[in-house]
């Protein structure tokens, strides 16, 4: 299972000004799946690569992360945290209201939870 952490990017003043938009096309994502979470406020989640090798250390899948930065998720807020099992998922995008886009959901960050009653969860 996993867990996913919501941010949601709101803007008063029309959401998405041209150089905010031009900003943002912009995005500034590591290299590397190289970081086990993505915890700063002005990042999200931009890619997942899930490592399952027997000659891991204990034997332990890893879900590496690769983390994007923006510095307008600076003002950001967390909105939500949703649990999610094999064979769901979760996206994130504009969030649009009577036509009007009011928001921008981001996957903040990812946890992978492993059940007890069964290790493959």
């Amino acid at each position: 299972m996993l867990t996913i952490a919501y941010s949601i990017l709101t803007h008063p003043d029309k959401l998405m000004a041209s150089s905010v938009r031009e900003t943002i096309l912009a995005k500034n994502c590591s290299e590397e799946f190289d970081q086990l979470a993505c915890t700063r406020k002005n990042q999200w989640v931009g890619g997942i690569e899930y490592i399952d090798h027997p000659r891991q250390p204990n034997g332990e899948s890893r879900l590496l992360l690769q983390c994007c930065t923006f510095e307008g998720l600076r003002f950001s807020q967390i909105v939500g945290v949703s649990p999610i099992g094999p064979g769901e998922a979760v996206t994130g995008g504009e969030v649009v209201r009577d036509g009007r886009q009011i928001s921008f959901d981001v996957i903040a960050n990812i946890r992978k939870v492993v059940s007890s009653d069964d290790p493959k969860m």
